[in-house]
């Protein structure tokens, strides 16, 4: 796969993804699926969004779909595939968004309720003695607050990130221009 910009467009902001393929009939993945309708080989599923993450700046993207001449297979149906693979994907990723932001707040209530717990205790040791151990634990629990405090603000600060940019690229492909030309002799 090859990925330049399009030259047509003087902005520079679409993307042109070229994939050089035996025919059209091997993208499509008609034998294997169990679903109606056209449907992406795996491979080049995955290949066409390793590229298009490659380019998570681009303002659209242009997919030609290289073949031989003398090639046959369906453009709609290669169009029908590439969309409904970008619209799976976009799925497929807005729900990981969802997930990671419900497990982060749900992680945070109890992280929260858990440091409330630990401050009680932090305040009441001293109370105990004036002791260097209960000293010690005390001044221990501060760092506790901090490891149970860190996977909720992981998962609310950087977590969400990397699915909200599969995201974006899958919705790009899904209005992607899908064309196929002809491979160079």
């Amino acid at each position: 796969m090859i990925a330049m910009n399009d030259p047509s467009n003087s902005s520079g902001k679409r993307t042109c993804l070229i994939l050089d393929v035996q025919s059209i009939d091997k993208v499509l993945d008609t034998e294997l699926s169990p679903f109606a309708g056209p449907r992406l080989h795996p491979e080049a599923a995955s290949h066409l969004m390793l590229e298009a993450n490659a380019h998570p700046k681009a303002g659209g993207f242009d997919v030609v779909f290289r073949v031989p001449h003398g090639s046959g297979g369906s453009l709609d149906d290669l169009r029908t595939a590439v969309r409904r693979f970008a619209n799976e994907a976009n799925l497929q990723a807005t729900r990981e968004v969802k997930e990671i932001l419900k497990d982060g707040w749900f992680s945070l209530w109890i992280g929260l309720l858990a440091v409330v717990v630990f401050l009680g205790i932090a305040e009441v040791l001293p109370l105990l003695g004036d002791q260097r151990f209960l000293k010690a634990m005390s001044e221990s629990l501060i760092i506790f607050y901090w490891v149970i405090l860190w996977r909720p603000a992981e998962l609310l600060l950087y977590e969400h990130i990397p699915p909200r940019r599969r995201r974006r690229v899958a919705s790009l492909l899904a209005r992607a221009d899908v064309r196929v030309g002809h491979s160079p002799p």
